[in-house]
């Protein structure tokens, strides 16, 4: 699974480090789509938790909110997305995966400072790094969901002239009169 993302990493163009100015502190974020005129429009971060779930959900609880907080307050226009990767032995956690999959639905809007959250689910052997699976557990936090709710933030936090192809695409082809130019 790493050896995949630092193949993807190398194979996408700009930085494998994105690195942005919060109001607090500079944050890496994971994914960051970004235009030189209105600065970013997408940020992204991804977590992973691997055990003791219960144990530790309240640090991760306070990282997610603070780090929302550190770049909501800078960027309030930019689309925020935290994408979250446990694996399957969070069901044999008593509560856990309850805890995990309410923290995420907390974190989204219109009460939490996300646009989207996700929550995967996968299996891997340790020993070849082989995954086996990756599974979506929660309709509400799916991968579907996520990549919808990130869309529709950026497409609802600019002006109509901005993204024309995407608006298109989701408009089914050219409304009456047209998009206006940029």
């Amino acid at each position: 699974l790493v050896d995949g993302v630092l193949r993807l990493q190398r194979l996408l163009p700009g930085q494998a480090d994105a690195k942005v100015l919060g109001r607090f502190y500079v944050k890496q974020v994971d994914v960051l789509v970004s235009a030189w005129q209105r600065g970013p429009d997408v940020l992204v971060s991804t977590k992973t938790m691997l055990s003791s779930y219960l144990k530790n959900k309240n640090n991760r609880y306070e990282e997610a909110v603070g780090e929302a907080t550190n770049l909501r307050d800078r960027y309030p226009m930019a689309a925020m997305g935290y994408a979250y990767l446990v694996r399957t032995n969070i069901y044999e956690e008593g509560g856990a995966y309850a805890f995990i999959r309410d923290l995420l639905v907390r974190l989204r809007k219109p009460d939490g400072a996300f646009d989207a959250t996700m929550l995967l689910v996968a299996d891997w052997d340790d020993a070849t790094r082989t995954l086996g699976t990756v599974e979506d557990p929660a309709d509400e936090l799916s991968t579907g969901r996520f990549f919808a709710d990130l869309l529709n933030a950026v497409l609802d936090n600019t002006p109509v002239e901005q993204h024309k192809g995407v608006r298109l695409k989701r408009m089914g082809g050219e409304p009456p009169g047209g998009l206006p130019e940029e």
